[in-house]
């Protein structure tokens, strides 16, 4: 990424549908006051377009949430390989035994433990390339091979009594 290129950033942008309700199938995750339009893909195709026609490289956001930021990870990566790591890592570990919003809300809570001691979420930039030079970067042997090395660094659990006290 050089000094010269154009990012469009996404400051705060939220797609709920103020009148539809939870629902099992689709719960409450940290954040929202309603579900999800579903909406994301659309709006997704959309903001890329925008970097196509504007000259933009990519799309940078800081997701607030985990969630927010392993809804994302199908497209964007995290620009510094410790965090995709760490956030691949969470994922391959709880990911398997806890769905996206329980997931979500342990980390919220306090209830996760990243290497025996309390996890608390960062809020780092996640890129979404559009530029091929981008796209090469995260596809790079260095960058993968960082994000593999990282990721044994890390490890997770929850604390189920914890976890049972949030009442999800």
């Amino acid at each position: 990424l050089d000094s010269d290129d154009e990012l469009l950033q996404i400051e705060w942008l939220m797609l709920q549908h103020p009148l539809g309700e939870f629902t099992a199938d689709r719960p409450r995750l940290p954040g929202q006051e309603a579900p999800g339009l579903g909406l994301g893909r659309s709006v997704l195709a959309f903001l890329m377009h925008l970097c196509r026609i504007s000259g933009a490289v990519g799309i940078i956001n800081r997701p607030e949430f985990y969630h927010n930021a392993a809804i994302y990870a199908r497209a964007a990566k995290y620009v510094d390989p410790r965090f995709e790591a760490r956030r691949k890592q969470l994922g391959g570990e709880l990911g398997r035994k806890f769905g996206l919003a329980e997931l979500s809300h342990a980390i919220e809570g306090g209830c996760v433990l990243e290497n025996n001691e309390t996890f608390g979420w960062f809020n780092q930039p996640q890129l979404l390339p559009v530029a091929a030079e981008l796209r090469t970067y995260f596809r790079s042997t260095d960058y993968r091979s960082s994000v593999k090395e990282y990721r044994q660094k890390y490890h997770y659990k929850i604390d189920e009594n914890c976890l049972k006290g949030l009442h999800l």
